[in-house]
């Protein structure tokens, strides 16, 4: 049954008076400043995303540098891109973009652990948040940590069949740009990536 348009107006109204008296009311200094009398979730999340912003362009500047040969310009933009993301970070703990791309910055620092506590939390706030599956997954490879890489690849595979086909590349060319001789377990490894390829 419809509710007349009067009556979900009256309904409406009962509900905002309700939870206008449930909830605290406004400091003095609140109201002498003319703040909105609840807490500043909205505002932090703003802060978050300008910071994020400013990292972004930071790294991407990095990248650029990088390109150019100039490693020590490169540096210094990325410190400055992973001073913003942590305060994008603290300023909204809910920031997956945030902690995706710390994650990046931390691989390119060559900062492994931290690279990957960042993708894991990435990947605690939304599991399905692929890009860093695949980018944890190739930070992993550099470490050795071949099981975990291979777990990777099966949650790519089975949902993002596209970067799991990426995982896989890195994988190849990460092997191509070895000089060390390849333990039996490295070696069987890498064939195992180069079967899954020829799939």
């Amino acid at each position: 049954m419809r509710i007349s348009t009067l009556k979900a107006w009256s309904l409406f109204t009962c509900l905002l008076i309700t939870h206008s008296v449930a909830a605290a009311p406004a400091t003095k200094s609140q109201m002498e400043q003319g703040e909105a009398p609840f807490g500043d979730g909205y505002e932090q999340s703003l802060q978050s995303k300008k910071y994020f912003n400013k990292g972004n362009r930071a790294y991407s500047k990095a990248i650029e540098l990088i390109k150019d040969g100039k490693t020590g310009a490169a540096e210094r933009e990325l410190r400055n891109a992973e001073k913003e993301l942590r305060k994008s970070a603290k300023a909204d703990q809910k920031n997956l973009a945030a902690f995706s791309l710390l994650g990046k910055v931390y691989a390119r620092l060559g900062e492994s652990r931290k690279s990957v506590g960042a993708f894991n939390y990435a990947l605690q706030l939304n599991p399905k948040h692929y890009h860093s599956w695949l980018e944890r997954a190739k930070v992993l490879l550099e470490m050795g940590l071949r099981s975990e890489v291979k777990q990777s690849f099966n949650v790519l595979e089975r949902s993002a069949p596209n970067m799991a086909e990426s995982l896989l590349k890195a994988i190849i060319t990460f092997k191509e740009q070895r000089t060390a001789i390849m333990s039996t377990e490295e070696v069987a490894f890498f064939e195992w990536a180069q079967e899954k390829i020829e799939l």
